[in-house]
């Protein structure tokens, strides 16, 4: 039985509990048995609107399958429908009609407004899946299904608490108040060494999440939480009024260490958030280290709709799983902020983090660069020593400028205001590996995830690093974890294939991993299913997986690499013409490509190769002088223009000087370092065969 008023399935006298996210999954796969759901209907009716990720939602399945005990690779219960959404496969029977008494069945939970408009059926509160629970309760399993990870590991010293949403509890245009409030109190609580604070980007998740403090308390490995409620009123003359009832509580005992309530105007909300701040740090016991004063900070604005629009650029860029359609939405959000506030600093700042990621990921051009640098400007000469700005100013310097040791030193200075801010420390993670110091950037790393744990991001780019240092292993027990978080990531998938790959030489082995996976069937995978198929020599098949639909899903450098090694496929079939057809249209798209974004050196590199293809050796040597000054100061990716530069003299028949690249590549880490597996397995490498120099470096350990 499942009961989504008590949040519970129950068979007999055992019960499980499920989030209530988790359970409204079920409830809306339940009302239509066999049939698919999309992901956009699920997302608006458990998230109600909200911009949430569709990580958000592939966590919230996976947690179902677990309570199921359900393998998304041959469901019984739950099927996923590639990039369509899902289906409940087992039979639904409604309790009355199946007989149990009316009376029996509780009254129907709580759900946001906007989910009764899209699934009406919401308000059936109990079903029966007799398939599915007599199977799993009768193995005698009961656990509390949340999804979580392993708590991270702590010092048993450090406090660490987590600033739940406040709950707003008038009409739902005020909830952007309650948002407010997380938001400022988890930046005054973060800027202390003294305490760890929980990413607001995990803490959202627990956004209009009920559930025992207790269980929330052990799933973020925190000893603290803060939780309230925002209730909005009409005072005299029609003032605006509003209500603020904090409560700090302890999560071992549920003790309430402190509550109060407050009401204000609400142009004085800043200064409720400032008291509440300073009565957590007092009745926490909280011993300020020399030189740390958090309280007072300044107001972010005087106007409230100019922060309104500032918070939802931050909803909107914050999910756990960055997309560029998101990114790009929020730019609009800041732009909207600064245009009502032209002195709201922060939000120019935020603004300037936004451009600079999509100059880094998606637009890599000196126009993007521009679209960075302006704000940033703005908000240094508005506020020079906020730590919004000077988190914004490390970021410019190291996505936009490609400096990393001004990144370096930024970081580390921005760090003394804010020492546990989750999106500083990833970020110095991720400068640390472009300056080619992994074992640093991976300790970064794990504390970023420690503070952000619901940011499964973070996770992936452990086991990016570990692959990058050939530690296939830990890699591979890393990239499990983020698909055990969100299985239904296909990049997970990928690189764990290929991590397999380059750990085992065992194109079987890789092609297990994918095949095993819930989203086998996505186009994002068909780059993985090519490089199998081209190791294995199947060179046929490989150029099947080449379709425009499969390129049109790859990421662009992604598909630059692969439109390249398609052309010498085509050459080991023995079809030169076809080779060099396919070499004349590589050239003409990586130009274009080269041309609108010239600071990627990846698409030069690629061009290099394709140059090479055609015979045009003076223009494929110049292409790759250039990408290698882009990516000159780069320990990270920079090497991978190196193997790209090999993959180059092999073409014109140099094998000397790609074989002494290729030795000089395995002895350093790198991003997709290569292996000896890759070496003996890849086509690519075959005019280097015959080279006993070649033969030396295919007897090095893996």
């Amino acid at each position: 039985m499942v009961h989504q008023a008590e949040g519970t399935l129950c068979y007999g006298e055992r019960s499980l509990r499920l989030e209530p996210r988790v359970m409204d999954v079920l409830i809306c796969l339940a009302a239509e048995p066999g049939k698919v759901v999309g992901k956009e209907a699920l997302l608006e009716a458990v998230w109600g609107g909200a911009y949430v990720e569709e990580g958000a939602l592939s966590q919230a399945v996976h947690s179902l399958r677990k309570a199921l005990e359900d393998d998304a690779r041959q469901p019984r219960y739950i099927q996923t429908i590639p990039k369509r959404g899902y289906r409940l496969i087992a039979p639904v029977v409604s309790a009355v009609a199946s007989g149990v008494a009316a009376e029996s069945v509780p009254a129907p939970a709580r759900v946001p407004q906007p989910r009764w408009r899209v699934w009406p059926w919401l308000a059936l509160a109990v079903l029966s899946l007799t398939a599915v629970l007599a199977v799993w309760f009768g193995r005698g399993t009961l656990a509390t299904v949340s999804g979580r990870q392993e708590p991270p590991p702590g010092d048993g010293q450090t406090l660490r608490i987590v600033v739940l949403p406040f709950e707003n509890l008038g009409e739902p245009d005020g909830s952007f108040f309650a948002d407010g409030l997380t938001e400022e109190i988890t930046k005054d609580l973060a800027s202390l060494a003294a305490i760890q604070v929980i990413s607001r980007t995990t803490a959202v998740a627990y956004k209009g999440v009920r559930r025992p403090l207790r269980d929330i308390g052990r799933e973020l490995n925190v000893r603290y939480v803060l939780e309230g409620t925002v209730r909005w009123a009409l005072g005299p003359a029609g003032k605006r009024r509003v209500r603020v009832t904090p409560q700090l509580i302890r999560v071992v005992d549920d003790a309430h260490v402190w509550a109060d309530a407050y009401e204000t105007d609400v142009e004085d909300i800043f200064k409720v958030q400032a008291e509440i701040s300073r009565r957590v740090i007092s009745h926490l016991g909280l011993t300020l280290i020399p030189g740390e004063s958090p309280l007072p900070r300044r107001k972010p604005t005087e106007n409230l709709e100019a922060y309104r629009a500032y918070l939802r650029g931050l909803e909107l860029r914050n999910q756990p799983f960055y997309s560029e359609r998101h990114v790009r939405s929020s730019v609009l959000m800041f732009e909207r902020a600064v245009d009502i506030d032209p002195g709201f600093a922060t939000a120019w700042a935020e603004l300037s983090q936004a451009q600079s990621y999509l100059a880094f990921n998606s637009e890599q051009s000196p126009e993007q660069v521009e679209r960075a640098r302006r704000p940033l400007e703005r908000a240094s000469v508005l506020d020079p020593d906020l730590p919004e700005v000077l988190l914004a100013q490390a970021y410019f310097t190291y996505r936009c400028l490609g400096d990393y040791a001004a990144a370096e030193e930024q970081l580390v200075a921005a760090a003394r205001k804010i020492p546990n801010n989750a999106n500083l420390l990833q970020t110095l993670g991720f400068v640390l590996r472009r300056r080619g110091r992994l074992g640093e950037a991976i300790e970064k790393l794990k504390l970023a995830a420690a503070l952000d744990p619901k940011t499964i991001r973070l996770v992936w780019a452990i086991a990016e690093t570990q692959r990058a240092m050939r530690d296939y292993g830990q890699a591979d027990a890393y990239y499990a974890q983020a698909i055990s978080a969100s299985p239904d990531q296909v990049a997970f998938w990928e690189d764990r294939a290929l991590n397999k790959l380059d750990w085992t030489g065992d194109p079987g082995a890789a092609l297990r991993i994918l095949k095993s996976s819930p989203v086998r069937d996505d186009p994002r995978l068909s780059s993985a299913y090519f490089l199998l198929d081209f190791y294995s020599r199947d060179y046929r098949r490989a150029l099947d997986w080449l379709t425009p639909r499969n390129l049109d899903q790859l990421a662009p450098q992604l598909e630059s690499q692969i439109i390249t090694l398609g052309v010498i496929a085509r050459e080991r079939m023995g079809d030169r013409r076809g080779a060099l057809a396919a070499a004349e249209a590589n050239r003409v798209t990586l130009a274009a490509r080269v041309g609108s974004h010239p600071l990627d050196a990846a698409h030069r590199a690629y061009l290099a190769v394709t140059l090479a293809q055609l015979g045009r050796a003076d223009e494929a040597l110049a292409q790759i002088e250039e990408a290698h000054r882009l990516v000159g100061q780069d320990a990270f990716a920079g090497p991978r223009i190196f193997e790209v530069e090999a993959l180059m003299y092999a073409v014109l028949g140099q094998p000397s000087e790609a074989v002494g690249r290729i030795s000089r590549l395995l002895a350093m880490p790198y991003q997709g370092a290569v292996s000896t597996a890759d070496l003996r397995l890849n086509p690519a490498w075959d005019p280097l065969r015959k080279e006993s120099a070649f033969e030396v470096l295919l007897s090095r350990e893996p």
